[in-house]
């Protein structure tokens, strides 16, 4: 298996082609967070005053690039000075660096006008105070919205960039005005952005790629095509922290569906993201607490053997309780019964399975699915 090779990036050796992408988890404490300007009071900043949901930010000036531009290298060298192996540098998804490589969002007229130069400062600071870093830059191969870049141009801007600073490139898509693109829903097909990392090959550096890649079979063609050389599972890692031990274990980890409503739905409203398919997604600190109960003295039944109901017996029989599944239910097979209707409606993501345990996650005696009490 391809997946479970290790990787050489820069002078680090990754053991595996898996990787965790930069992911916003809302899991900070309310110090740790980036208020809304509603709240904090301050006025956002950008490469030019081009509105965006309502608000219009304030202009760079040069000194204030120039500011950011050390900002960055600060940052890289906390990195170093932690013996940090990788640094990843985010020039993807619309946020600041993007902005600057973006026509949409870059209209100035000075030296910043450029669109590489920011971003070619910033590399050239991250590698000058950490040497001994694996450098990744991440791309979007495509903004997905009009008057934005498509893949030709963001080729044709990574050709002019100071690539002998990297050591690898992070492919994934979109901005914030095409979200669908960066956190694509479950009818998108796996591995979409395959293509797209495929086209960055001609830089001759590692290439990694993102987007719905949920399972080691999709992960596996990826890599065995020659289209990339890493694979970033993110949400996938949410429905199942385990899922790279279990994938290169070849056991079938619990799967994301994509349906993006307890991660990217909820995320824009401050609160801690959670995942439909894993109750435990941001509990993990607080799940040992009432396990004080001995196997058996307690019994618990669970009505109903769909996703809910193996879901539920799942997590709580890792609480010393005894479990008795009502087999009167009409159907035991973990997929949604669709309620009749008078109109065609349109495909939805699968989701048979995508509750229950692999048999290797742990040693838990398992439900009685057989028994009524």
């Amino acid at each position: 298996m391809k997946l479970g090779q290790p990787l050489q990036l820069g002078g680090h050796r990754l053991r595996n082609r898996v990787v965790s992408p930069p992911m916003e988890r809302n899991y900070g404490t309310p110090d740790g967070r980036v208020a809304d300007p509603a709240v904090s009071g301050f006025q956002p900043v950008a490469p030019s005053p081009v509105p965006f949901r309502g608000r219009t930010p304030r202009e760079l000036t040069i000194a204030d690039v120039e500011e950011l531009t050390v900002a960055f290298g600060a940052a890289a060298r906390r990195c170093a000075e932690a013996a940090v192996d990788v640094i990843e540098v985010h020039a993807a998804h619309g946020y600041l660096i993007h902005q600057f490589l973006s026509p949409r969002t870059n209209r100035r007229t000075d030296r910043y006008a450029d669109p590489v130069r920011f971003l070619a400062d910033v590399l050239q600071q991250v590698r000058a105070v950490a040497p001994h870093a694996a450098v990744v830059l991440r791309l979007s191969a495509f903004e997905g919205v009009p008057d934005g870049l498509d893949a030709i141009a963001t080729l044709a801007l990574t050709g002019r960039l100071p690539l002998h600073l990297v050591d690898a490139l992070d492919i994934s898509a979109g901005c914030y005005e095409a979200g669908e693109w960066i956190v694509q829903p479950g009818e998108v097909d796996r591995g979409v952005l395959a293509p797209y990392a495929a086209m960055f090959r001609v830089f001759g550096k590692p290439v990694g790629v993102a987007g719905r890649i949920v399972t080691g079979d999709t992960a596996e063609e990826i890599l065995a095509s020659g289209a990339a050389d890493f694979v970033a599972v993110g949400r996938a890692l949410h429905a199942d922290p385990g899922w790279t031990a279990a994938t290169l274990a070849g056991v079938l980890p619990r799967p994301c569906i994509g349906c993006n409503q307890g991660c990217i739905d909820v995320l824009h409203t401050q609160q801690p993201i959670w995942c439909l398919v894993n109750p435990g997604a941001g509990r993990e600190a607080s799940r040992g607490a009432g396990r004080g109960a001995s196997p058996g003295r307690r019994r618990v039944l669970v009505a109903g053997a769909g996703v809910a109901g193996r879901a539920s017996s799942t997590c709580v029989t890792g609480y010393g309780t005894r479990i008795h599944h009502d087999r009167t239910a009409s159907s035991r097979s973990g997929e949604p019964t669709a309620p009749e209707s008078p109109r065609p409606t349109p495909p939805r993501p699968p989701v048979t399975g995508c509750c229950f345990s692999r048999p290797a996650r742990s040693s838990r005696p398992r439900p009685d699915h057989g028994r009524r009490a």
